[in-house]
Order: structure tokens, then C-alpha cells, then sequence
């Protein structure tokens, strides 16, 4: 499916560290769903990048999604 692919991208970016790209990857997978993986791992692919506001805003968002469990 749609989201294997983008998953295994993802592994091989940052393998790669190549984060701007990763970043886009994990996009792509939260339009596919929402899940607390990939915003963690946007989270850290935007720490990587030194973009600690944005990577705030992804652990907010899982905070959210951990409460309405």
C-alpha cells in the first residue's frame, strides 16, 4: 500500500540524513493517518534540523492524540 512506500523512503532518508526530504515522507504518511509515529519522527527529523518550535508543535499534537485514547 501507499504507506509502506513512504515508510521505507523515509527509513532510507534518514538513514541518509536527509531530513528536508524526510520531513515531506512523514507528510505525506500523516495524510494517510494520523498516528503518534509519525509525528514523533517528524518531531525528530525537525530536531535534527534544528526547528525545535515545529518539532514542539508534533509532540503537542501526539499529547493530544495520547489523551483521547
Amino acid at each position: 500500500n501507499g504507506a509502506d512506500i513512504w515508510r521505507t523512503k523515509v527509513r532510507i532518508l534518514e538513514t541518509l540524513r536527509r531530513y528536508e526530504e524526510a520531513i515531506e515522507c512523514y507528510d505525506e504518511l500523516i495524510k494517510i493517518s494520523l498516528e503518534k509515529r509519525y509525528l514523533n519522527g517528524k518531531a525528530d527529523a525537525l530536531n535534527e534540523l534544528g526547528r525545535f518550535d515545529e518539532a514542539k508543535e508534533c509532540f503537542a499534537k501526539v499529547k493530544e492524540l495520547e489523551e483521547k485514547e
